[in-house]
């Protein structure tokens, strides 16, 4: 069976890697940094969501996204979004993961 490839601008939700060649110019870990930021801390109007570990992208709310910011003239850096990026995972080491997937066993006296 073949897998079907479906255009850019007909899907609904794009990867970070497809949002970056959409944006032509903006590079992925700035959209990667802006995504966790929008995700992790609830901060922004980034129209991002986690499936797994894999971070997915409204592409209609992405592309209103970029209009908005065209609009105010926001600069962003490589540099900025790296530093973003790492505080963003240092906090993530520092909250306590909770291993183990589904209920928690029951505790028997």
């Amino acid at each position: 069976m073949e897998k079907i490839e479906i255009p850019v601008w007909e899907k609904a939700v794009i990867t970070v890697t497809e949002a970056s060649a959409l944006a032509s110019g903006l590079n992925a870990a700035i959209i990667r940094a802006e995504a966790w930021k929008s995700i992790e801390n609830h901060a922004g109007n980034f129209p991002a969501f986690k499936v797994g570990l894999k971070v997915c992208i409204i592409r209609e709310g992405f592309l209103k996204w970029l209009a908005d910011h065209g609009a105010r003239h926001t600069k962003f850096s490589v540099e900025a979004a790296d530093k973003q990026l790492k505080t963003l995972r240092e906090q993530q080491e520092l909250t306590p993961i909770q291993l183990g997937r589904g209920r928690p066993r029951k505790v028997r006296c």
